[in-house]
């Protein structure tokens, strides 16, 4: 059952403008902060439904994973960027845990 998760979530990136996310890493890490919250936030927005949060917890781990790279790409210095380096910064840039907006809806009698 997960290949199916991730291969939704795969072809969810495969549809972003990647010239636009490569002159996205070159911005402060304040502004790219605040476009990841944003998508994170629409996508819990409309997909967080009852059940859903293993998918919401997937998306979110890969945007994380998104960022990484796209920050180990920044120059070649940033490259050796570990996973403890980047806990760091996602201790100053905290992203949005996933959380479920729309509630049971009650059954008209």
């Amino acid at each position: 059952m997960n290949w199916v998760l991730d291969a939704d979530i795969r072809s969810f990136f495969d549809s972003v403008d990647h010239e636009w996310l490569m002159r996205m890493m070159h911005v402060p890490l304040s502004v790219q902060h605040r476009w990841y919250t944003s998508v994170l936030l629409g996508h819990y927005g409309y997909y967080g439904r009852p059940q859903n949060f293993p998918a919401l917890h997937a998306f979110r781990q890969e945007m994380i994973r998104i960022w990484l790279t796209c920050l180990r790409r920044r120059s070649q210095k940033s490259r050796r960027m570990s996973w403890q380096t980047f806990g760091d910064v996602l201790n100053r840039f905290p992203l949005p845990t996933p959380r479920i907006t729309h509630p049971w809806t009650v059954r008209a009698a």
